[in-house]
């Protein structure tokens, strides 16, 4: 982290226009500013229809510029500069002298890593969600007291931080069968208080790429809502995986729920855009669908051959390839042939 200022660095968030609105027009496309809790939006629309976006935060102290979600979705725009467009318009937004991405994946390693080649924008590579929540949990203090009172006052939305969060065991089941993440699994959970009662359930599924969690479902029973359940939840599925959150299709209802989670990047949850179109999802892992296949045929002889039951077939990925069989050496104590 050369790049980076120290703790003593002074606050300098807000920049001086945070307002939401466009930001510039560049080759038909349109750049706006959506400013949300804990962070803010930059999207690329073409005409009325979102081809890309870039979730971020601006952290002072050390003066970075968090960039937790990048992404352009149609493969023809990719070459267009529209991504490179967006990290700019965060940076310059953010008001930070580095921008610093969170968890790279591997498919985007290359394209960091000529954006910080370029030296356009000054980016620092290496950052984990782990660290980065270390960075924020040891510059807590470096908030001015204004900044606290403002999040004090009345209207501002407060999210349970991980000190006051309740006991949450979560008891889960993995399903490998024929799921949208397959190879990887789709997992079934139901969440218990301290005292082993059941108050809630969660369906989430791991990307087969390892950059994300998709949060399915996520229900608490009436009588325990408003408890922390949830958020202790979002808590323990960062802590689990290390990787962004990511709603899907969530319901008008929950909206100020997932709004609030994107102040919990001091505990080290990061929640990305909601996701409404899985097929664009599924086409990112495309490349992995014989692994998809093959499991799926494992898991049938699991069921059908080894009779084994439902839980046990489905509930593991795939079985590692047979050591390959030494050849045997014959030992003749007769004579060599002629």
């Amino acid at each position: 982290m050369s790049r980076l200022k120290t703790l003593l660095s002074p606050w300098r968030w807000p920049p001086a226009s945070p307002a939401a609105g466009p930001l510039r027009e560049s080759a038909a496309i349109t750049y706006q500013l959506v400013p949300a809790s804990g962070q803010f939006r930059v999207y690329a629309m073409r005409a009325d229809r979102q081809v890309g976006f870039c979730v971020a935060s601006a952290f002072a102290p050390l003066e970075a510029c968090f960039v937790y979600d990048l992404m352009v979705f149609a493969p023809t725009d990719r070459g267009a500069g529209i991504g490179a467009e967006l990290l700019r318009q965060a940076w310059i937004h953010s008001g930070c002298e580095t921008v610093a991405p969170v968890n790279i994946v591997p498919e985007a390693a290359l394209w960091w890593a000529k954006r910080a080649q370029e030296g356009k924008i000054p980016v620092q590579l290496g950052l984990s969600t782990r660290y980065e929540a270390m960075l924020r949990y040891a510059a807590k203090d470096a908030v001015p007291p204004r900044d606290r009172a403002a999040q004090r006052r009345p209207g501002h939305q407060q999210v349970r931080t991980r000190g006051r969060l309740p006991r949450l065991e979560v008891k889960a089941t993995h399903d490998h069968f024929r799921v949208v993440t397959a190879p990887s699994p789709v997992v079934r959970a139901t969440l218990h208080n301290g005292a082993g009662e059941q108050v809630g359930t969660a369906a989430y599924g791991l990307s087969p790429l390892a950059d994300r969690v998709y949060v399915f479902e996520l229900r608490v029973a009436p009588e325990h809502q408003r408890g922390g359940y949830a958020t202790a939840l979002l808590c323990h599925l960062a802590r689990e995986y290390g990787w962004p959150l990511t709603p899907v299709k969530a319901l008008h209802a929950a909206h100020g729920f997932w709004q609030a989670a994107g102040q919990l990047a001091d505990a080290g949850v990061v929640v990305t855009e909601p996701v409404w179109d899985l097929d664009a999802e599924v086409a990112r892992w495309a490349h992995l669908r014989p692994l998809a296949e093959r499991l799926e045929a494992q898991i049938l002889e699991r069921l059908y051959a080894r009779h084994e039951p439902w839980a046990i077939a489905v509930g593991r990925g795939l079985d590692a390839p047979a050591p390959p069989s030494t050849p045997r050496v014959a030992h003749d104590n007769g004579p060599a042939p002629g």
